[in-house]
C-alpha cells in the first residue's frame, strides 16, 4: 500500500474549522482558494505547519511533471492547448472532468 505524500486542493475550502481534517491526514497540502473561500489571508493563518495555499493559477513540478491548479474552469481549455503543463487540476464544478488534450491529463 502506497503513502499519500501531497494532497492537491482545488479550492473551496470555505471555512477555517477544514484545516482540521487535513491536520489529522499528516500529510502536506498545496491548494489554491475558490469562489467560496471569504477570508484568504485567515486560512493561510490557519493552514500554516499544514499546507500552502495560493491564489489561482497555482503551477508546481512534481516527478519532472508541469502541472497548474485553478479553481474555476474558464482556462482550462486554452492551458491544456498550450501543451506546457502535463496535468490541469480545477474545482468549482464539483464534477468529475477526466480528458486528454496531446500530452495534457
Amino acid at each position: 500500500r502506497e503513502k499519500v505524500e501531497l494532497v492537491l486542493h482545488a479550492g473551496d475550502f470555505v471555512s477555517p474549522f477544514t484545516f482540521l481534517e487535513f491536520k489529522n491526514s499528516n500529510c502536506p497540502l498545496k491548494g489554491v482558494f475558490g469562489n467560496n473561500d471569504g477570508d484568504k489571508l485567515y486560512l493561510q493563518e490557519k493552514f500554516k505547519g499544514i499546507g500552502e495555499l495560493f491564489p489561482e493559477p497555482y503551477q508546481i513540478n512534481l516527478n519532472h511533471k508541469n502541472i497548474v491548479m485553478l479553481h474555476k474552469e474558464g482556462l482550462i481549455d486554452a492551458l491544456a492547448e498550450s501543451q506546457k503543463y502535463e496535468v490541469i487540476i480545477y474545482g468549482h464544478t464539483h464534477r468529475t472532468d477526466l480528458r486528454k488534450i496531446g500530452k495534457t491529463i
